[in-house]
């Protein structure tokens, strides 16, 4: 009950709609106490306090402007949500941001990261929801570097001098 009002819950068919995800937390680095706010562990918990006061639904995104605060947030602003946050990504690296990035996008570029990472293509397309490999394969797989390639790469390599 919230404001008065009951709520009800809506029974999905999507497989992966009941998946629990177990996130890792960042260990706290007293040298380097910022690290914390990359914690994905520590995020959640601050956002959990700051929404309960108002939080009427069990979702874990909830609105927090007047007339909705508290109710669940729709599907289509998780999707601003994350474009946006892309967007941010891209111009916080000082990179242009590829034109008609969608929600959806988060998908592949998860997906192809956790590939290059070494993680399983069972385990992942069990965490997408896909019955088959050959989903990721034919239309998410973007052929991502392994993080530590890319930093080592960039770390490593010896400074341009501009001829080709």
């Amino acid at each position: 009950m919230c404001n008065g009002h009951a709520t009800s819950g809506v029974r999905s068919t999507t497989p992966f709609r009941d998946q629990v995800v177990t996130l890792q937390a960042i260990p706290s680095q007293e040298d380097d106490p910022n690290l914390t706010l990359l914690c994905p562990v520590h995020a959640l918990r601050i956002y959990l306090e700051r929404t309960q006061p108002f939080r009427c639904s069990e979702q874990l995104f909830v609105c927090y402007g007047r007339q909705q605060k508290g109710k669940a947030v729709s599907k289509q602003r998780i999707s601003h949500w994350l474009v946006d946050a892309v967007r941010t990504a891209y111009q916080a690296g000082g990179l242009p941001c590829p034109l008609g990035v969608r929600a959806h996008f988060t998908k592949g570029v998860a997906a192809s990261a956790a590939f290059a990472n070494g993680v399983s293509l069972t385990d992942i397309c069990r965490a997408a929801g896909w019955a088959i490999t050959n989903t990721f394969a034919r239309f998410y797989n973007l052929r991502m570097e392994p993080v530590s390639a890319r930093v080592l790469n960039t770390s490593c390599s010896p400074p341009h001098s501009g001829l080709v």
